[in-house]
């Protein structure tokens, strides 16, 4: 119910179902009564319980089918002169909707072989099409002049690969349509001088009005839920979404928007029920805006550089596949190569990225020996990288991540440093080389890890010192992109999470038992499973209450994950249900380990919303290859040893085989 809802064409539906049925019974009053009646208390309904509201363009067409249709409405040409006014104050959608739902109304009030009623299908199309194309794009360039063709210039320098550097704000203003589990709408409006503006990447502009010029002119964050009239505002809010948040900003690096004149607003639609205070929801999204303003700066960063100096070129051109690259190990690649092509003296590169509990993964990135020397390198010009853990806390590295030394450090005679290398043992033949420069990678001040760039010759390095900055360009690249990496893998990883339990849900399992299969049939492994399940949970919930169930469950998960190793899975299966899979493990020792967590719970007391319970549980297991054959079969099998555990006596652990179903079989012929 609630995805029909927030179906942006819902209200455009509704309208044009009342209408043909008002059509089909036009002669029988009563039904027509009815009919409208349950229209306006639909209507009334979505507004006041759902908080959505239908356009009002839309109210339009009931009048029209009621008064008439177009064989003699009276409300016929405010169709035509609602199709500006609805392109005017909503999107192209929202007008799409509209044209579509009344040319349809058209034709089911009319007859098309009616000459006269076909010439009012044959304006309303055309005028359709007109509205729109005169007001989004425009006939002056029917009139225009070509233009000229370029001078053509010969430049030392090849044209840039990065030919739009707002392209990430751009995906990021298009793709953010949920936020904390809320949808958003997100609009960039650009301000201009004279009090005017318009939207990012509109050319229609507009004069400041409304609450968007009080947002400007006082330079504060604005939010509500009630806009004013059409007449007074700029930017009508779509009828799924009932608060509106304006943010004010500058590219100016400060936390005090009201020191420097707004540069630009974002403008945050949502959707959210119940109440909530004003400055809590300007809180709420005010990381939208941070992320928006971050990607401004870095876009408004690199066009300055392509104006500023072509000679640039190569750096974008390189670091294109930086911002492209959405995953972790050719992202880092791209930035060695990127380092290669802009300076030819480096002769190795290093990366490392900060993970868990302190720890590193070191990356190390050469050249291929045949590549060495060409004017321009490839992916396929790269080693593959060198890649290590690293835990040592007194490591260059780790006391930049940690703010022990400063951000950047340089040293030569790297390879006379025989008592404190530089590198850990793994990258030895880093430590081989004569001189290294080391940046951190800050995204926010946040460090997500240092890039090193090294040397074989002193004199190599003072080259290199003169692509410092590109270095240093790089890494906030790198940075960025390693930041939007972490957020997607988040964003995917908490789709994936059941939120009681902190376990994977069983969609993720899904997924997860045929990536498994593929891999222990490939590796020709065991891959064992577990089902389990808590006894007699319906009397713990009947009896204590569902809080006291969810912390049963709690408890349960908080048991399986101290229970299981790393490479292991465990996932919520439903209810009261958990699977785990335990890759390279006989059927024996996955056995052990089921009896071993049937012991814990058993032996434990669980504290379930202030009463002590003891509680049991009953597994089953089975294993692939050998008895399943495939994942669901997998599946099916320790679902039936589970089942089997539970019809003889609980708190057991049963291990599948195929007597069990025979078994079943002959208890269901008695």
């Amino acid at each position: 119910m609630t995805a029909l809802l927030e179906f942006r064409f819902f209200g455009h539906i509704v309208t044009l179902l009342f209408s043909i049925l008002s059509i089909y019974f036009k002669d029988s009053i009563p039904i027509l009564i009815i009919l409208w009646t349950i229209f306006v208390f639909l209507v009334i309904y979505l507004r006041v319980v759902e908080k959505k509201r239908i356009p009002v363009q839309l109210f339009l067409l009931p009048v029209f089918i009621v008064s008439g249709g177009v064989a003699g409405s009276p409300v016929l040409p405010l169709l035509f002169l609602a199709l500006p006014l609805t392109l005017q104050k909503s999107d192209d959608s929202s007008y799409i909707g509209f044209a579509v739902t009344s040319f349809i109304l058209m034709l089911c009030s009319g007859n098309i072989s009616d000459y006269s009623d076909f010439i009012i299908y044959v304006l309303f199309v055309f005028s359709a099409i007109g509205v729109w194309f005169f007001m989004r794009k425009g006939f002056s360039f029917l009139l225009a002049q070509p233009p000229a063709a370029p001078i053509a210039m010969k430049s030392k320098v090849s044209t840039p690969l990065v030919k739009d550097p707002f392209r990430p704000l751009k995906k990021y203003l298009v793709r953010t349509k949920n936020f904390n589990n809320k949808p958003v709408y997100l609009r960039l409006i650009v301000l201009l001088p004279g009090g005017t503006a318009k939207i990012y990447e509109s050319e229609t502009e507009f004069a400041l009005k409304g609450l968007l010029f009080r947002a400007v002119h006082d330079k504060t964050e604005v939010a509500t839920n009630v806009l004013l009239d059409d007449d007074r505002e700029n930017i009508p809010m779509m009828p799924e979404y009932n608060f509106r948040i304006y943010y004010p900003v500058s590219l100016v690096d400060s936390d005090d928007v009201t020191l420097f004149e707004p540069e630009y607003v974002v403008v945050v639609d949502t959707n959210i029920k119940g109440k909530i205070d004003k400055e809590e929801l300007i809180q709420k999204f005010s990381e939208i805006k941070d992320d928006v303003l971050e990607q401004l700066r870095q876009s408004e960063t690199f066009s300055h550089i392509s104006v500023e100096k072509q000679r640039n070129a190569t750096l974008y051109q390189e670091t294109s596949n930086i911002v492209d690259a959405f995953d972790h190990d050719e992202l880092l690649k791209a930035a060695a190569l990127a380092i290669f092509n802009l300076a030819p003296e480096a002769s190795g590169v290093f990366v490392a990225t900060k993970g868990e509990e302190n720890t590193f993964s070191g990356y190390s990135f050469t050249v291929k020996e045949p590549s060495k020397g060409k004017p321009k390198l490839e992916m396929s010009d790269i080693n593959d990288p060198v890649t290590a853990e690293m835990k040592d806390q007194q490591s260059i590295h780790a006391m930049m991540v940690n703010g022990k030394i400063d951000d950047y450090y340089e040293a030569a005679d790297v390879n006379k440093r025989k008592s404190n290398p530089i590198f850990p043992t793994e990258f030895d033949d880093l430590n081989k080389k004569s001189c290294v420069m080391i940046r951190c990678m800050t995204f926010k001040n946040d460090v997500k890890g240092t890039i090193s760039v090294l040397t074989d010759t002193t004199n190599d390095f003072e080259e290199l010192k003169k692509h410092s900055a590109s270095v240093r360009m790089i890494s906030k690249v790198v940075s960025s992109a390693l930041n939007n990496i972490e957020m997607f893998q988040k964003m995917e990883e908490l789709s994936n999470i059941d939120g009681l339990t902190g376990l994977y849900n069983r969609r993720c399992f899904g997924n997860m038992i045929e990536q498994k299969i593929s891999e222990a049939g490939r590796a020709k492994v065991q891959l064992s499973m577990i089902m389990l399940d808590i006894d007699f949970f319906k009397k713990v919930n009947d009896t204590y209450g569902h809080k006291a169930g969810d912390d049963v469950i709690r408890f349960i998960s908080a048991t399986i994950k101290k229970s299981i190793r790393k490479v292991d899975f465990a996932a919520r299966y439903g209810g009261e249900e958990f699977v785990i899979l335990l890759y390279n493990t006989s059927i024996a020792a996955a056995a052990n380990i089921a009896d071993k967590i049937r012991n814990i719970v058993r032996d434990s007391t669980v504290n379930a919303d202030g009463s002590p319970l003891n509680i049991t549980i009953s597994l089953g297991v089975s294993s692939f290859p050998m008895p399943s054959m495939n994942a669901e079969n997998l599946v099916k099998n320790a679902d039936t040893a589970l089942y089997y555990s539970k019809e003889h006596g609980r708190d057991q652990v049963s291990v599948y085989n195929s007597s069990m179903e025979e078994r079943d079989d002959e208890e269901e012929e008695e």
